[in-house]
Formats: structure tokens, sequence, C-alpha cells
């Protein structure tokens, strides 16, 4: 009978209704997905529109959400949803500087009485608890190389080379193949064994023809046949196919070692011989180098051990495959705090006064990165403002950073990127160490990573997520940065958490002036599982920053989105109208524990 009436009131409802809402979060705010096996922020409306157009396949993603435990796992994402925005946008500012735009009717996870409860965004007001992820999943997808050979993919100004043994043969194939494809000696032979040869040779006379008889059927001149039964001439493996059918003989013959072997063509002998002997005097490399744009995809995918380089400088080449190791990680951490990069050719470093702080021990270690790879660098002191300025000129290197790994080239532009999220905990460690030393601050109880860009400041605090530890997120109220802009700070004030991370901050200049000998005190804030709970502190109207809004439906019933991370409740675009009926039940029936159900 409750279903019968149930049935009923959604009928006269979808009657009366004049559209329906499908609740959702603005397009800018960032997303944590695992895609392929690479953990990556990503803008919601990028990625659904991506999915939506076709660029990319939601069977590659997994979406962070909880379960009723509030254990955080990676989930199926099963839609990828967008529309047009009919109903008003809020941002939600809670503690520790988190924040997410949503509509007005998208519902947000609250805690009351340590219980979970849904509530839509315009029925929040101040003080009430929403719930964050505390920690997200620490992915390593266990990649240990970069492949530079990836610059192929994009348009390049500077020309990128690349040269090795692989690099020769793939020269010398395009020369066997380019205009001697159908000359007789481009052709692979066969050399009979003594048994393939009485084989044939007997094959022939239980067949009663002559030499000449079987050069007219087979068309081979009667010479041919001749050289071939006294092994004076091997055949080519495609005239000795045709012999051998017109005597009845199987085809799979060629394939036994008992009957023949099958060799090089008689011009691939010689160009073998010839590269060998060049190989020997070193003169065939050196005349072995190719513009990585003349490679094609088949090629490239088959190169493991080249050199790569800009310029035809093959003294500044990299290998094609450069290792993840620690002094890579800390140069990407180095150059997100004070790197730039200067006509696609050039890294450089702007660092502080000579001999002030802890200078001096970046440059060594950007010098060791330069010193594992032969690599050029530079540093001198500027003239005007006296900083210290370290470069490596190398395009290869740059190109990499710049149109690869797309971290930005300003400071209000910076980004973490994906290749750090997917880094085993030490890398990770690596990584916070060399961008706090290049860009960190500490007072007697906490320590800080400041950037002008907000983007970054959010991608720390997930960074340290992964490592189980809760940051802070500020601005402040003036312009500080060097450019003049403002400074968005993410801090780390807990006792228990700053000692897990000694060694990220131990090496700067002023660390001796933080405080541990102090007893920890115990955080004011609810845990649930892997979640907690944030106060809002405010409630803001807001703009759209696009025409559509978006949403995704996950398996687990919530995502995560924001700067800092907040759960978002999970939408699930239906046709059959089981959102609609979940909603009438909860709001309408005022069944607050009703379960989802399936209909048709």
């Amino acid at each position: 009978q409750f279903t019968k009436r149930y049935y009923e009131l959604l009928k006269k409802l979808s009657k009366k209704a004049k559209e329906y809402i499908v609740a959702s979060v603005d397009y800018e705010e960032k997303t944590p997905v695992l895609e392929n096996g690479q953990f990556n922020l990503i803008k919601i409306g990028e990625l659904v529109d991506n999915i939506v157009n076709g660029k990319r396949k939601k069977e590659d993603i997994l979406i962070p959400s909880f379960n009723k435990n509030g254990k955080i796992k990676l989930n199926r994402l099963k839609k990828a949803i967008r529309h047009k925005i009919h109903e008003e946008l809020y941002e939600l500012s809670l503690e520790y500087g988190r924040k997410v735009k949503l509509t007005s009717s998208h519902n947000i996870f609250i805690l009351r009485n340590k219980k979970i409860e849904s509530v839509k965004t315009i029925d929040l007001k101040e003080g009430d608890k929403i719930l964050c992820p505390a920690s997200l999943p620490n992915i390593n997808n266990n990649i240990i190389y970069i492949n530079l050979l990836e610059l192929a993919k994009i348009l390049q100004k500077r020309s990128i080379y690349v040269s090795g043994k692989e690099i020769a043969e793939i020269l010398k194939n395009r020369t066997i193949n380019k205009t001697r494809n159908n000359h007789y000696l481009n052709k692979k032979r066969i050399v009979l064994t003594k048994e393939g040869l009485n084989t044939i040779r007997l094959a022939r006379i239980n067949k009663g023809y002559s030499t000449a008889e079987i050069a007219k059927i087979s068309d081979v001149s009667q010479s041919s046949v001749s050289l071939w039964e006294n092994r004076i001439r091997n055949p080519t493996l495609s005239k000795f196919l045709g012999y051998i059918s017109c005597l009845d003989l199987p085809q799979k013959l060629v394939e036994s070692p008992r009957f023949c072997t099958i060799q090089n063509s008689s011009f691939q002998n010689l160009l073998q011989k010839n590269y060998k002997e060049q190989y020997n005097q070193f003169s065939n490399l050196a005349r072995a180098t190719m513009p990585i744009k003349d490679l094609t995809d088949k090629e490239i995918s088959a190169l493991n051990n080249c050199a790569i380089y800009g310029s035809k400088n093959k003294r500044n080449a990299l290998p094609s495959k450069l290792k993840i190791n620690k002094e890579l990680i800390r140069l990407i951490g180095y150059y997100i705090a004070e790197g730039d990069i200067n006509n696609d050719y050039r890294v450089r470093f702007s660092l502080g006064l000579k001999k002030y702080g802890h200078e001096e021990k970046i440059i060594a270690e950007i010098k060791e990165f330069c010193k594992i790879y032969e690599i050029e660098n530079h540093n001198y002191l500027h003239n005007k403002i006296k900083h210290q300025i370290v470069t490596i000129d190398n395009s290869v290197l740059a190109l990499w950073i710049k149109y690869i790994l797309k971290i930005g080239n300003k400071a209000n532009k910076k980004r973490i990127p994906p290749l750090i999220f997917s880094q085993p905990s030490k890398l990770k460690e690596e990584f916070l160490r060399a961008l706090f030393l290049g860009d960190g601050s500490l007072s007697k109880n906490s320590i800080s990573f400041n950037t002008a860009s907000e983007d970054l400041a959010s991608d720390i605090s997930y960074l340290l997520l992964q490592l189980g530890i809760l940051a802070g997120i500020s601005k402040s109220s003036h312009k500080t940065s060097k450019g003049g802009e403002i400074m968005w700070h993410v801090n780390i004030s807990n006792i228990t958490d700053l000692r897990r991370l000694q060694k990220i901050w131990k090496d700067h200049h002023n660390s001796k002036i933080l405080k541990l000998d102090v007893k920890p005190k115990k955080r004011n804030i609810e845990k649930y599982g892997d979640l907690i709970a944030l106060k809002v502190k405010r409630i803001e109207k807001i703009k759209s920053s696009a025409d559509y809004v978006y949403d995704l439906s996950v398996e687990g019933e919530n995502f995560i989105a924001g700067i800092g991370g907040i759960c978002c409740h999970n939408t699930d675009f239906d046709n059959e109208g089981e959102v609609i009926g979940w909603n009438v039940l909860r709001f309408i029936c005022n069944q607050n524990t009703a379960k989802r159900m399936k209909y048709s």
C-alpha cells in the first residue's frame, strides 16, 4: 500500500513540476581523481566536459569517497553530469581555510549527535559542522622513470633531437625500406640444408619434371633451378615458396630448421657489415641524429635508451628515460618555489642574498642534479637586486617542465604536478622539503608554506592530507609577495604533526626557533573515521564562473571538492527518477533514514 501511495504521489508531483533541479558545484572547483594510476587535482568542470566530449573515459577514473564508517576509499565514477545553472550559487567558508562553491539545492554532509546527516546548502547556517577529509589515500604508482620522448606530442618552437644506437637502427631500416623494397637484393633468402636439398630434388623427379619443365611451370629460370639444386645460389623466400608450391610441398617446410634457414637479404647483410665497422670507429653513431618530430609513434614507442637534447648540443644531452629520484623531485620543488622558464631553453632560479639563510644548500642541491647528468649550469649575483641566480641551460628540461608537467611559469599560477601526488611518501617529503626551503617560514609554534598561488596552497594541503597531516589555509590581509600580490599560507601548528615533518623543516636556517618541547594539545575537532567535522564560518552568495554547473555520481554516494577538500553529496542523474523519489521520501514524507531504492 505504501509503494502504491508513493507511486501516485510521484505522478502528481511530476505533472505539476515546472523543472527538475540537479544540485551541483561550480566549474572551477578542484576535485581529486585517480586517472590511469595517476592522482590529480582537476577542475570538476574540465573533468566533466572532457568526459562528455570524449576526451576522457569515465572507466579510467576513480574518485575518493567515504563509506558508512567514514573510511575514505577510491570508488568508480558512474556518471559525469553538467547542466545549465538555474539557481543561486553559494561559497561555504570553513575552519582551516577550506572552501567550496555549491548550488543552493546541493546537499552537504554534517555531523549531528555523532551521526551523518545530509542538508541542503540553503539550509546551512554558520556554526554547522561539515564533514571534510582528515586524510586521503596515499598513492604510489611505482613509476620509476619519466619518458622525455613525450615532448614529441607537443608543438615546439625549438627543435629537439635524439641520437644513439637505436636511432642508427631506425635510419638503417629506413634506408633498407625506402627505395629497394622491391629489389631482389633486398629480399630474404633461403639456405637449404642437405635434407632440404634432397627433398626438393626428389619431389621434382617424382613429379616427372625436368629442370626446364619445372622452371617454366614455376616462372623461374632453368639456370636458377640448377644453381639451387647444386647449392651454388640461395633462392629468395618469395621465389622459393612459389617453387615448392608447384611441387605440391607444404609451405610450412621453410619453418623447419631441418629443411632450411631464412637469412637476411644481401643488401641488409651489406648494410649491417658497413654499420658494424662504423660503430667500431664511432663514425656512424656521430651521424645517428634525428629531430624528434620526424619519428613515428611506432618508432618512439620502441625506443628504450637514447639521448635527447636541443639545438644539436650533444654535450648537454639527457637520457630519454629520466630516473625519478630525490634529486629530480627536489628540483621540481625548488622550481615551484623559486623558478621560471626563460625563452623555452633556460630554467632559472631566483634565490636570496648571498650568504643569507640556507641559499647555499639550495644551490648545492640544484647543482647535484646537474652533476648526475653532466648538464651545464651557472650561478651568479644579479647586478641590481644582488640576489643569487642559478640557471640550467637545457631546452629539454625547460620544455618538459613547461609543457609536460605544466607547473606554471608565474608565481600566482604555480601548481603541484600529478607526478608528485603519485610518488611514495619519502619522495613526497623530499618535494615538500625543497618547497619549504624555497618559500617556507617558521615561528615558535608553527611552520608555513607561503605562495602567491591560491591553487598551489590548496594543492599543498591535499598533498599533506596524503601524509595524514591536517593543515590550515589563510590569506594575507595585504600584499606581501615579491610581485606585490596577496600571499597564501599553508600553516601547520600541531606539535605531533610538526614532529612527524621534521625532515621537511630541519634544514631551514630559522629552524631553531621552533619549540617542540611542549606537551601536544588535543585538537578540538570531532572525528569520524577518516573524516573531521569543521565549522561553517561564512556563507556567501556568489556568481557562477560558467554557464554550467557540474556534478559526479560515484559509488559511495559522495565525492571531495573545493579548496583544501570538503565532502560533497553524490548526485545520481537518473532517468528513472531515483533521486526525485529519494528526495520525496526524505523531504516531503520526512523519512530521514530512507534508503535509496531501484524500481521501474
